[in-house]
C-alpha cells in the first residue's frame, strides 16, 4: 500500500512517532464548524497546548487540496479554521477528497482513521457521534468499532442515545472506561446515570487495559470516558433547554442524518458563552488525558 502521496505527517508529529514518543491525533471539525464564526482557531490553539503541556505531541488532522494531513502548521490551522472550508471529512468522504483534490475539515471517524494509517495510538475530542435511533448510527462508532486506538472523549455528543450508543459499543467488543469514576459523563453536564464498563483510577491502568486487548489478538478500540468535574461543567437544565431549542430549528428545516449532530453543536455554542466555555473546558480537558495516556502507552 502506498500512502505517501495520500499523507502528509508533520516534521514534530513523523520524529515524535519515529522516537516512540507519545503523540495525539485530534479532528478539526470542531474548531472549524462546531465553534461559532472567528473562535475555532483559539479551541484548536487550547486543544494542541493541553496536549503539549501533558507531555505529548498534538496531530491535528484535515484534508487540504487532496492531501490527508496528520499534523497541521499554523498557517494550516488558520485555514481549517477561517471559515473557508464548508465541506466535513468522514470516512466516507476521505477517498473522494483525495482524488478531486478538495479540502475539509476532518471529523471524529476521519482522524482516527489517519491516526490507524501512521501508527498513532491515542486520539481525542470533546465528545462523538452516538446513536440516535433506528439504524442512525454514527460513523465515529464504526470507526472505533473497527480501529485499534485509544479514544478519549466526555461521551457522546448532545442529541445521541447514551444508552443505545452503550449498547452498540458492546455489541461491538469496545470497552468503554470511566476515568476517575464509574458513570458515563452527559458529555459537557458532568457525570449521568449510565454505568461505564469499569472505572479506572488513571490513565495508566486504562492504557494497561488497552494494551492487553491488542495484544490478545482482541482488534478494535477503548473508548476512555472523561468528563467535566461540576465546578465547570454546563448546567443540566440550560444544556436541556438549549437542545431543545435546537432540535425544534432542526425539524423546522428538515435537517437530519448525518447532518443533525453538527448542526445541533452548532446551533447549541452560537451565543452561548457557557456552552462555549464547558465545550473548551471539556475539549481541553480530554486532550491532556490523552497526552498521559499515550505517554503510558509509549512506557513512559
Amino acid at each position: 500500500m502506498n500512502l505517501q502521496r495520500y499523507l502528509s505527517v508533520s516534521a514534530e508529529a513523523d520524529a515524535a512517532l519515529r522516537a516512540g514518543r507519545p503523540v495525539v491525533a485530534l479532528d478539526s471539525t470542531s474548531a472549524a464548524h462546531d465553534m461559532p464564526p472567528g473562535q475555532g482557531l483559539a479551541l484548536a490553539r487550547a486543544k494542541e497546548e493541553a496536549v503539549r503541556a501533558a507531555g505529548a505531541v498534538p496531530a491535528t488532522v484535515a484534508v487540504l487540496d487532496g492531501v490527508l494531513h496528520i499534523g497541521l502548521q499554523d498557517d494550516e490551522l488558520r485555514r481549517v479554521c477561517s471559515g473557508t472550508l464548508s465541506g466535513k471529512a468522514s470516512r466516507r468522504e476521505v477517498p473522494v477528497l483525495l482524488a478531486t483534490g478538495a479540502s475539509a475539515a476532518a471529523t471524529a471517524s476521519a482522524a482516527m482513521l489517519a491516526a490507524v494509517l501512521v501508527g498513532i495510538p491515542v486520539f481525542a475530542a470533546a465528545g462523538i457521534g452516538g446513536v440516535r435511533g433506528g439504524m442512525d448510527i454514527s460513523a465515529d462508532l464504526q470507526e472505533l468499532s473497527r480501529s485499534s486506538l485509544a479514544v478519549v472523549c466526555g461521551g457522546p455528543k448532545p442529541g445521541c442515545d447514551d444508552a443505545a450508543t452503550l449498547e452498540y459499543l458492546e455489541t461491538k467488543g469496545v470497552p468503554v472506561l470511566g476515568l476517575g469514576g464509574g458513570q458515563l459523563p452527559r458529555f459537557w453536564c458532568g457525570p449521568g446515570p449510565l454505568a461505564t464498563d469499569v472505572a479506572v483510577d488513571d490513565e495508566a491502568q486504562a492504557a494497561r487495559i488497552a494494551r492487553i486487548k491488542w495484544d490478545t489478538g482482541l482488534a478494535g478500540g477503548v473508548l476512555l470516558a472523561c468528563g467535566l468535574p461540576r465546578g465547570q461543567a454546563l448546567d443540566a437544565a440550560l444544556a436541556a433547554g438549549a437542545l431543545a431549542d435546537a432540535r425544534a430549528l432542526a425539524d423546522a428545516r428538515g435537517v437530519r442524518g448525518h447532518s443533525l449532530t453538527p448542526f445541533l453543536m452548532a446551533h447549541i455554542l452560537a451565543g452561548r458563552p457557557e456552552a462555549q466555555a464547558a465545550y473548551t473546558a471539556l475539549s481541553c480537558r480530554c486532550a491532556a488525558a490523552a497526552s498521559r495516556l499515550a505517554a503510558a502507552l509509549c512506557g513512559r
